[in-house]
């Protein structure tokens, strides 16, 4: 019933994914390798849930439904779609992975619930922290999952603190302090564990996900977003915005600056809901 969650890549559609994200070189499961290919999958892949808020798709897990729509047609997704086609491709490349479930944290308030997903790629008994799916800042590369010492993923540093037995916070060091991104939890899921927390994500009213357009990629000199009808561009340390007023001006940016074709959108408001 659930087989096709746990249906692994050939070497032709690993291949294909190498190509998708622009990896050249050896590929060897190593530190180097894995910083690469998360900068790469990053650079190459946006996050978008576009079939969710443009046109009303339910967002299926199975390894062939994520590889048809982010290797052949040339898609995005969000964190159930990107980290697991991540660690599909990690475990092609000779890795070993496991997959575990994280809330993104607010500074207060009620806790979100756990809907989001990473990736743990484990190196000479070292496990190294992976997101190619987070819908906004989030490490250019591995980082050691430990808590305690501030790394470097780029140029940004980050730490995990404990917050219990079981669940590892991360942390940003931002200009303006540190911000709490995310919660780990440290307990390996099955592949049909996820299949909850994303049904969460595209069918309740309080996913933020059904709420309006989100568009990101990151860029080898910043990054690029569109939140409903806003689109944002960074630039080595810049930041300009404008507004989407049109269907064509939309089409054009998505296809321009995310690389995303959308024939068959759906939608009548060009900014999104509210």
């Amino acid at each position: 019933m659930y087989e096709e969650l746990y249906e692994q890549f050939s070497e032709g559609e690993k291949a294909a994914y190498l190509a998708r994200i622009g990896m050249v070189g050896a590929i060897h499961p190593d530190r180097e390798t894995l910083d690469r290919l998360i900068f790469a999958h990053q650079c190459a892949i946006p996050f978008e849930n576009l079939d969710i808020c443009e046109l009303g798709k339910a967002i299926a897990l199975g390894t062939r439904a994520i590889y048809t729509k982010v290797v052949e047609q040339r898609r995005g997704g969000y964190c159930f779609e990107l980290n697991a086609a991540f660690y599909d491709l990690l475990q092609a490349c000779g890795f070993t992975v496991t997959a575990h479930l994280a809330r993104v944290l607010k500074q207060a308030g009620p806790a979100n619930p756990p809907h989001h997903r990473i990736t743990l790629a484990h190196i000479d008994g070292t496990a190294y922290f992976c997101d190619v799916g987070f819908g906004g800042p989030m490490p250019g590369a591995a980082l050691v999952f430990s808590p305690g010492a501030e790394q470097q993923a780029r140029d940004d540093v980050y730490y995990f603190k404990r917050e219990n037995e079981y669940w590892m916070s991360l942390w940003h060091n931002t200009k303006t302090g540190p911000k709490a991104r995310i919660a780990v939890c440290a307990v390996p899921q099955e592949p049909v564990d996820f299949l909850g927390p994303n049904e969460y994500c595209f069918r309740s009213p309080l996913s933020f996900f059904c709420a309006g357009r989100l568009v990101n990629i990151r860029r080898q000199d910043g990054a690029a977003s569109l939140t409903n009808g806003i689109f944002t561009r960074y630039s080595s340390g810049s930041r300009h915005e404008r507004h989407i007023q049109t269907r064509r001006e939309l089409d054009e940016l998505l296809k321009t600056e995310f690389g995303i074709e959308l024939p068959l959108m759906q939608q009548a408001d060009v900014c999104g809901r509210s």
